[in-house]
């Protein structure tokens, strides 16, 4: 299994320094990891984003920790790495549902405070 994080802005080639701990933690427990640019997938770059990450031979689960993205993007982001043979472990319906408060607002409502929801942001945009 793979845990892939998110790499720093300053430099590409390391983790970012928030996740260092957990990245560090991860290695020294056995789990490959995986560094890919938050800032090109989020710029709709995906094979950029996705350059330092390699492929495996045999499919294989991940794990993403890192920065929220919209759903749209998460969907690239699972895709491109599908495209390497790495399923992360939420499928994009699944992340939609967990990370997208309208997805889920019916299943927790008896217990979180009363939210409301602006209109004028289209799920299009999202």
């Amino acid at each position: 299994m793979k845990i892939i994080f998110n790499d720093s802005v300053i430099d590409n080639k390391i983790v970012e320094p928030d996740y260092e701990t957990e990245f560090n933690s991860a290695k020294e427990n056995g789990f490959e990891t995986e560094i890919f640019s938050f800032e090109e997938i989020t710029d709709g770059n995906i094979n950029n984003a996705l350059k330092f990450i390699k492929g495996s031979e045999k499919k294989e689960l991940g794990i993403y920790r890192g920065w929220m993205m919209t759903p749209k993007i998460y969907e690239k982001f699972y895709n491109g790495l599908l495209k390497k043979n790495i399923q992360l472990i939420n499928n994009p319906t699944e992340y939609k549902h967990c990370h997208y408060l309208p997805e889920s607002y019916d299943k927790i409502i008896d217990e979180t405070p009363k939210s409301n929801r602006t209109k004028g942001i289209s799920e299009n945009n999202i």
